[in-house]
């Protein structure tokens, strides 16, 4: 029986919709409240409705196929308009429920919009925050294809199927503990960076970070790399012990500065300004949620000039 108009059970729809985010049926069993041979029912029944193979089946887990990675993306639009609907038509006047799915960076979520996230979660108790973590494309990637509800990241291009709302500026600065003789200079060239211990940030994963490689990975990679990490808590813990000088968020070590723990030097006339954006599908009514969310985030940052 091929899938139409007349049975296609959203029921089913969720149940792959979980199934392909986890990757686990048993995981999806626990968020499902179904037995594992139900869930695998339901999704042989949804294969044969549509005459498709969704999953690859392997030991290390299910892996969607390449038509069911696109059916993954259509589904999602589909139960987010059926949420939509639900919430238009029986809850119009009701407050905000549900689970909104934020991409961001670690550090953002931890440093950042965590006050803003607090006061959201007092406000509105129906609803629950999802982190994702990932480099940005994929993070763009989800928010149009419905898999995630907003995003917070710095640098982010243009993009006519994305609408971007910068609403905090920062900046890259070159740290150092102040327990280390090279925290009394106030400036140095870029070929000075070849004599300091470096802690590295690998620079695939930041759009921010390709500047720093842009303009100063000729002499960085002629210095002494004492530690690469992808955590930039592990960074700030690494400067504050004195282990070597790095890149980091001007943010994340605001309080280290002003107590004296950490110093920046400045690198010629080079500024490595960021600007955090809200970034939204285009053109698309915002869950209650994500709208009230949103509201909340920027009452917390002034708008930049």
């Amino acid at each position: 029986m091929k899938i139409s108009k007349s049975n296609l059970d959203l029921n089913l729809l969720t149940c792959f919709k979980v199934v392909a985010e986890k990757g686990s049926i048993s995981y999806a069993s626990s968020i499902l409240h179904l037995s594992q041979p139900a869930i695998s029912l339901q999704i042989k029944r949804l294969e044969e409705q549509i005459g498709k193979k969704l999953f690859d089946r392997h030991n290390r887990g299910l892996f969607l196929t390449k038509f069911g990675d696109r059916f993954l993306e259509k589904t999602h639009r589909l139960l987010e308009i059926q949420n939509d609907l639900i919430g238009l038509v029986d809850h119009s006047d009701s407050e905000p429920s549900g689970q909104l799915r934020i991409g961001t960076y670690t550090t953002a979520s931890s440093y950042l919009i965590a006050p803003a996230a607090a006061n959201f979660l007092k406000q509105f108790k129906e609803v629950s925050l999802s982190y994702t973590y990932n480099e940005s494309k994929f993070i763009l990637d989800q928010i149009k294809d419905y898999r995630l509800d907003c995003a917070v990241l710095t640098d982010v291009p243009a993009d006519n199927n994305l609408h971007i709302e910068r609403f905090y500026k920062d900046e890259l600065v070159f740290a150092i503990s102040t327990q280390r003789k090279e925290s009394k200079l106030k400036s140095i060239s870029a070929q000075d960076l070849v004599d300091f211990d470096f802690l590295s940030y690998p620079l695939r994963y930041d759009l921010c970070y390709k500047t720093v490689e842009t303009r100063f990975g000729t002499y960085l990679s002629k210095s002494r790399t004492v530690v690469e990490t992808e955590s930039f808590d592990t960074l700030k813990q690494m400067l504050l012990l004195g282990s070597g000088a790095t890149f980091i968020p001007k943010y994340l070590i605001t309080k280290e500065l002003q107590n004296g723990k950490l110093s920046t030097i400045q690198i010629g006339q080079t500024k490595l300004p960021i600007e955090f954006a809200f970034i939204s599908k285009k053109n698309t009514d915002l869950p209650k949620r994500t709208e009230r969310f949103r509201e909340t985030l920027f009452k917390f940052f002034p708008t930049p000039k």
